[in-house]
């Protein structure tokens, strides 16, 4: 019994911190996926969808998103500068700016 007690008090710390230290910087950026997702949702079908040049704190990051879309019979490639906030369930997209827009 008093295993069991002493058990429980020493992960107690444990179940605090963690979800604390993914909030506040233990974990990577934005991802590719989320980006992807909020895109499809707002624009149709995307495709080959990378970010780069993140900057920002551990709360707030502004990537570059590349990727391809098609909109009807049309091919693009565009750019966008996107924003990011951490939220506890993950990375939200808070908005986008097109910065270029080419057919291919």
């Amino acid at each position: 019994m008093v295993t069991k007690f002493w058990k429980c008090l020493l992960l107690a710390p444990a179940v605090f911190i963690l979800p604390g230290w993914s909030l506040f910087g233990g974990s990577d950026g934005p991802s590719a996926d989320v980006a992807a997702s909020y895109l499809t949702n707002e624009l149709g079908n995307v495709s080959n969808l990378k970010l780069s040049n993140c900057s920002g704190d551990d709360t707030h990051q502004s990537c570059i998103a590349a990727y391809n879309r098609t909109f009807g019979p049309g091919r693009y490639y565009e750019e966008l500068n996107m924003d990011f906030q951490k939220t506890p369930s993950g990375w939200n997209v808070t908005r986008y700016r097109v910065i270029k827009t080419d057919i291919l």
